[in-house]
């Protein structure tokens, strides 16, 4: 075998060196796998988690209530401290809330709920007017054959800033629940009031890992 012969080009005064052969490629070397486009850092986890139940009072047939439906790090006791120990970022994917009438005198009319992804700003007769809502009768707690009074819906994340990841330190309120009730626009009486119980659950995907 022939040995690769080495010649200085710069006369002896540097030291630029031509070597005849073949150099060894460079080798890349991976710590797990590769990443590639769109991949993901780290496994996503996704779990279901229920906030603090909610009660919204309606007295004199009047009610404007509005609440944060998938913010975990508010809704949620101790979000930060239990699941901040173990990721560092979450998101919501989506949440299921029931309202539910628990109590009502002097029942009459209805209470209307909608979904709001852009203000948490206390609702009134327009705004009420205008949004897609569920509706709550408040004539008794329970309908037919004993079942419960309750109105229902969900929201799933679909834009950007909604699947954005968190800081599992810090909170974010992609949307809000929003309740009405009033004498002139829902056809509740003067002396009608009653108490509904919020029930809300949320799907959580966590990342990263400590």
């Amino acid at each position: 075998m022939k040995k690769a012969k080495s010649k200085n080009t710069n006369n002896g005064r540097g030291a630029i060196i031509a070597v005849k052969g073949t150099l060894p490629r460079q080798r890349e070397v991976y710590f797990g796998r590769p990443l590639s486009y769109k991949a993901d850092i780290g496994p996503i986890i996704t779990i279901d988690l229920n906030q603090s139940r909610q009660t919204a009072l309606f007295t004199a047939g009047s009610v404007a209530y509005t609440t944060d439906i998938a913010n975990p790090v508010t809704g949620m006791p101790s979000f930060t401290s239990r699941w901040g120990s173990v990721f560092r970022e979450y998101r919501v994917i989506g949440c299921r809330w029931e309202a539910v009438l628990t109590t009502s005198a002097a029942g009459q009319g209805e209470i209307w709920f909608w979904m709001d992804e852009k203000s948490n700003a206390t609702p009134t007769s327009t705004e009420a007017t205008t949004a897609p809502h569920a509706v709550l009768t408040t004539a008794s707690a329970f309908g037919a054959n004993g079942v419960a009074n309750m109105a229902r819906g969900n929201w799933v994340a679909d834009d950007l800033a909604d699947l954005n990841f968190q800081s599992t330190a810090t909170g974010f309120s992609p949307v809000y629940l929003k309740a009405f009730a009033s004498n002139a626009l829902t056809g509740t009486g003067a002396s009608t009031t009653g108490t509904i119980s919020i029930a809300i659950s949320m799907r959580v995907q966590f990342r990263d890992p400590l």
